[in-house]
């Protein structure tokens, strides 16, 4: 038989009582951290969104396309013997500025030029005998006949004929400049033998250069005769060229769809030389005035090119066609009117509706 204690009943109760002063307590606790983590993900009360603005503008931009060319010398041409002969004279070195008719090789002309005095004195004996023609017939004309006169008159001219074919055979044997110019490197020497049409030397004229580029067809019709072009060089860094377009190719190639242009360039220092890789911009258009805004104020989506303004304190989305794009300008074509002030800035933390506040920012 149990008897009732007392002592180990209190026990029991006190135990009892602290477990569930724990649980109590636990539960405060779990309930706090739930509210805690509820409150840091509430989003806070959305207010007003501080973005920037730009007003539309026109301005005047140039036109301009780039391309990859090539320096050509369009005076600039490989020297060769007329006639064959052993080299008498080098009258230039290699490198060296020369001028248009100065004698740059003397070949043996011992043999031409007797040719030549023979002929000279043929065409001096066969003047004196025709005038002497002419006197005679002229104070007895009885004496003479024209057949005579015809036959001295035949005479001198064969003479000539003669004397010319002769001091062209002594031109032959001297090579000379055909334009002036930067003279190329020759491996000839006082003695060799070059055969006729043999290559001699190459001679540039550095001054009067052409840039040759391509570009797409479909800026055939902006290209024009006289429009100037920008080029730089590699060789040069820093340093921008100038030349004048001075030839429109009139086929397109069926090929890659592109056609040549060339354009004059004016190097008076002789900087630039033949070959010389370039890049060109052509100005099709010096002052095309276009309604521009910031080309990070554009967005995209499916149904095409838009832009953010603000209206009544809210983002309004516009549709817009653009144009062309020039750095960090886009132009727009339709759409917006000179003025419309677009949102350029904190464009990506808003949406149609969004209230916003505003930054006026201008264009550079």
């Amino acid at each position: 038989m149990r008897f009732f204690n007392p002592l180990r009943s209190m026990q029991w109760m006190r135990k009892r009582l602290l477990w569930i002063v724990l649980l109590f307590i636990c539960l405060l606790t779990l309930t706090y951290l739930i509210y805690q983590r509820i409150s840091e993900d509430k989003p806070p009360v959305a207010g007003p969104i501080l973005v920037a603005t730009t007003p539309a503008q026109y301005q005047n931009i140039p036109i301009t396309v780039n391309a990859i060319g090539t320096l050509l010398a369009p005076e600039g041409t490989m020297l060769k013997a007329q006639e064959a002969g052993v080299v008498t004279k080098i009258l230039f070195k290699n490198g060296q500025q020369v001028h248009a008719g100065q004698l740059l090789v003397q070949l043996n002309n011992l043999k031409s030029q007797a040719l030549y005095q023979k002929a000279y004195a043929a065409m001096i004996e066969a003047q004196d005998t025709y005038n002497r023609y002419v006197a005679l017939n002229k104070s007895a004309p009885e004496v003479l006949s024209k057949i005579q006169m015809d036959q001295v008159y035949s005479n001198y001219q064969q003479a000539q004929a003669n004397l010319k074919a002769a001091a062209q055979e002594v031109q032959a044997m001297q090579i000379t400049a055909p334009f002036s110019g930067t003279m190329g490197a020759t491996t000839l020497t006082i003695g060799s033998y070059v055969q006729q049409g043999a290559e001699v030397v190459a001679i540039i004229n550095r001054e009067t250069l052409e840039a040759s580029y391509t570009l797409p067809e479909s800026y055939y019709g902006q290209v024009q005769v006289g429009q100037r072009v920008h080029f730089t060089s590699d060789a040069y860094p820093g340093i921008i060229f100038k030349a004048s377009v001075d030839y429109v190719a009139p086929l397109v190639s069926q090929q890659n769809r592109s056609f040549s242009v060339r354009a004059l360039v004016s190097d008076q220092q002789a900087q630039l030389s033949p070959g010389m890789l370039i890049n060109v911009t052509q100005i099709l258009n010096p002052a095309h005035r276009a309604l521009v805004i910031p080309a990070v104020s554009l967005i995209t989506d499916m149904s095409g090119y838009g832009v953010y303004i603000i209206q009544d304190g809210k983002v309004l989305e516009l549709p817009v066609e653009v144009g062309m794009r020039f750095g960090s300008l886009i132009e727009i074509t339709s759409g917006l009117t000179e003025g419309t002030a677009v949102i350029s800035a904190g464009q990506e933390k808003v949406q149609p509706g969004s209230s916003v506040t505003t930054v006026n920012t201008s264009q550079d």
